[in-house]
């Protein structure tokens, strides 16, 4: 029997709990052989009784402990089975050539199969979908393997998460594969109706994205015509009630089209579709642009706007213009709309100096530069519990139904997300009845090398001494922090600069080598304070005066021209305009045509002069009131204009002028979409028509007109070929800036 046992235990199969108590009871069987052969040799050879007592009883106790261990490893067995059994998960094991040594309840359900039949077996399971489980060999390379599979089982299809490894066993080979399948279909089906619900939601922000810039489009053009209309009516002889009822409509337009670029600009962020750039701009240029934009609105409400920037600033940066400006104009204007007396002040700073920035991409030349931006106003402020949610989506200050400041509650939501794409932010600080303060946070990039701003602000040794005879706080502010910041002796205080002046006041017992007065002093007065502050009557050196006056109010200027005090500075003035005004020469007079430097007004205003040169423009434009527009402005600008409704027949006028030696068009103003052919395809032909001919000369410029007015759009024209672009509705001074530009003489 112990032989027989022991051929059992010795024969090739599975490893498990049952081998091992085959091996104990073939060793049981052996000690009770050993010991009756024991005793029969004690009995032959006449050994002491007693001894073999011992003897016998020390084996009994052996076998007892042995029986124990048995019993003990048979219920561990059971509870291991039970464990392996109760378990949701497939679990099997195979051998080198495939056949299963060992399967669980689960396997046996999955399957409908016994395990008595399948134990020493080949079993394929029948793969729907998903991977492959690969062979042995590719297992050892990899120790573990995990993978999915659609498969099936007596359920029907089911997805299954296997997890294989490699462990010892007891076959001829040494080792066996395990495998655990667990049942992930209904987690499959969830992310495949996830991953659907996903595809739609983003098909549909797609064609609302798509929807809302034909829209866009579509709205842009026909308010091009009103507000361009608009625009030329108000140039003509109208009454009062005429000119108020054009202003009405102008102002309407204008809020109009600041709603729905907000709608644009919130669906594409809501779409993750918003991209910034990274291109060269002058940061200082930028914000001039903006705050003189926006002047006209602040003094309509007789505010004071003003703007100071760290003169280390450098030159150059390297970010998004396009998304600064936008920001810069959402803050800002609620600043203004939110204000009814006061004024706004706009400062520029650096967070941290180039020199202590040194978070750079590993490889690159340029380092990150942190700025500020604080937009400070006097206006209603905003309470705390409204600081929590201003900059929520359709949340606004002034949510009572009376809605008396108007918007769509979306601007500070927009604004904040772009700075946050630009690896910034925006937070407030506000009392409620004191005015609040707007703090913008960016990161742009600049070469080290770039130089700071001030080292191409003019600077002079000559004067250094400045008095400010202002009564608004937001323009001493900063005419003080302008001139401070590049070494100037600045008084400003109430004592000096507050006070009322008036014949017969003793001379002032302080010289100043420059006064700037703002235009409530009066011509009179300023005269006045100027020859009290002349050392003497033929002092070589008598103070400048300078008179700090809004667009509206050069006309002013005749009275303090007749009292000598040619200097002026329009508001909002320019730091680089103040530099180079105190450096002129005193009998110097300081007129827009001279001196734009120092005594231009808003940027992008237009003389509406005619130009002496001839000029040849060919309009391309599809909508006839938007070309009526354009044509007269392009006529009172002293140019010719031909127009054309599409690119065709754009694309066979320009072939004409080529072939037949005709004058050449000096620039072309572009549509877009358009029938027969579009802008793009114009542009490329005749790109192409002087490409073919070069003895012709180079193509004129190529200017985009279009309602498509995101920041993709002008990248998308200057991609076709185009030279420049300029978004539907325009200002009549915008189309004429650039004509002025790619026509000069």
């Amino acid at each position: 029997a112990t032989a027989f046992l022991a051929a059992v235990v010795t024969l090739p199969g599975a490893t498990g709990p049952h081998r091992i108590i085959l091996a104990i009871t073939a060793l049981i069987l052996a000690v009770l052989a050993f010991y009756a052969a024991k005793t029969a040799s004690l009995t032959t050879y006449g050994i002491n009784t007693k001894h073999a007592e011992k003897l016998d009883r020390r084996l009994e106790r052996g076998i007892e402990n042995l029986r124990d261990a048995h019993w003990e490893l048979r219920e561990n067995e059971a509870r291991y089975r039970d464990l392996l059994d109760s378990q949701q998960d497939i679990i099997l094991r195979r051998d080198v050539e495939g056949r299963l040594t060992f399967i669980n309840a689960a396997f046996c359900r999955s399957f409908a199969i016994d395990a008595e039949n399948a134990l020493g077996q080949n079993f394929e399971i029948n793969v729907l979908e998903g991977e492959e489980g690969g062979d042995l060999t590719s297992l050892r390379s990899q120790k573990i393997r995990c993978y999915s599979q659609k498969i099936s089982t007596a359920y029907g299809p089911r997805w299954f998460e296997w997890e294989e490894q490699i462990i010892p066993g007891d076959t001829p080979q040494g080792c066996e594969v395990q495998a655990i399948g667990r049942d992930i279909t209904e987690q499959r089906e969830s992310e495949i109706e996830l991953q659907k619900a996903r595809d739609q939601a983003q098909a549909a922000n797609v064609v609302k994205s798509r929807f809302l810039a034909s829209m866009s489009h579509e709205i842009r053009t026909p308010m091009n015509g009103i507000m361009g209309m608009t625009g030329l009516l108000m140039d003509t002889e109208l009454s009062p009630e005429q000119k108020s009822y054009s202003r009405a409509i102008d102002q309407s337009a204008q809020t109009l089209l600041s709603i729905i670029d907000e709608i644009l600009d919130f669906s594409k962020i809501e779409a993750g579709m918003v991209d910034i750039e990274n291109r060269p701009f002058a940061l200082d240029e930028c914000v001039q642009n903006v705050v003189e934009l926006l002047a006209p609105r602040a003094h309509d409400k007789g505010l004071d706007i003003a703007w100071n920037i760290d003169p280390l600033v450098p030159r150059t940066l390297s970010g998004d213009e396009h998304r600064i400006r936008q920001i810069l104009i959402n803050l800002i204007g609620n600043a203004i709309k939110f204000t009814d007396l006061g004024g706004i002040f706009v400062d520029v700073k650096i967070k941290a100096h180039p020199g202590e920035c040194r978070d750079t991409a590993a490889g690159s030349t340029m380092q990150k530069i942190g700025l500020q931006f604080h937009i400070e106003d006097s206006g209603i402020g905003i309470s705390s519990a409204d600081q929590k949610t201003i900059f929520n989506e359709f949340e606004q200050v002034d949510g009572s139904t009376t809605k008396r400041h108007g918007g769509t509650g979306l601007g500070l939501a927009i604004s904040r997300n772009l700075a946050r794409a630009m690896s910034g932010d925006i937070e407030v600080e506000s009392v409620p009845g004191k005015g609040s303060i707007f703090k913008l946070f960016l990161t742009v990039e600049a070469d080290p090398k770039t130089p700071a701003l001030k080292t191409n602000w003019p600077q002079t040794t000559k004067r250094r001494s400045v008095l400010l005879r202002l009564d608004s706080p937001v323009q001493r502010r900063a005419l003080s922090e302008a001139l401070q910041a590049m070494s100037y002796e600045v008084t400003g205080d109430q004592a000096v600069a507050g006070r009322a002046w008036h014949p017969g006041d003793q001379p002032s017992p302080s010289y100043y080598d420059a006064v700037i007065f703002d235009n409530m002093t009066g011509a009179e007065e300023a005269a006045f304070i100027l020859k009290n502050m002349t050392r003497s009557a033929d002092d070589p050196n008598p103070p400048m005066g300078v008179v700090l006056v809004t667009a509206a109010e050069r006309h002013d200027l005749v009275a303090y021209q007749a009292k000598n005090i040619h200097a002026y500075l329009v508001k909002p003035f320019r730091p680089n305009s103040l530099y180079a005004l105190l450096q002129a020469e005193d009998k110097v007079t300081l007129t827009e045509e001279e001196a734009p430097a120092c005594a231009a007004g808003p940027a992008g205003t237009s003389t509406g002069k005619a130009h002496v040169t001839p000029r040849n423009i060919l309009l391309v434009e599809d909508n006839e009131v938007n070309a009526t527009l354009a044509r007269i402005i392009i006529q009172r600008a002293g140019f010719s204009v031909v127009h054309v409704a599409n690119g065709a027949r754009a694309l066979d006028k320009v072939a004409k002028t080529i072939e037949e030696g005709m004058p050449r068009f000096d620039l072309i103003l572009m549509d877009i979409h358009m029938p027969e052919m579009d802008g793009f395809e114009a542009t490329a032909g005749i790109k192409a028509l002087y490409h073919a001919r070069p003895a012709v000369g180079h193509a004129p410029p190529i200017i985009a007109l279009t309602a498509n007015a995101f920041a993709e759009d002008r990248t998308k024209c200057l991609e076709a070929g185009m030279d420049d672009y300029l978004a539907k509705p325009f200002e009549i001074s915008e189309l004429n800036d650039m004509i002025d530009k790619w026509c000069a003489e």
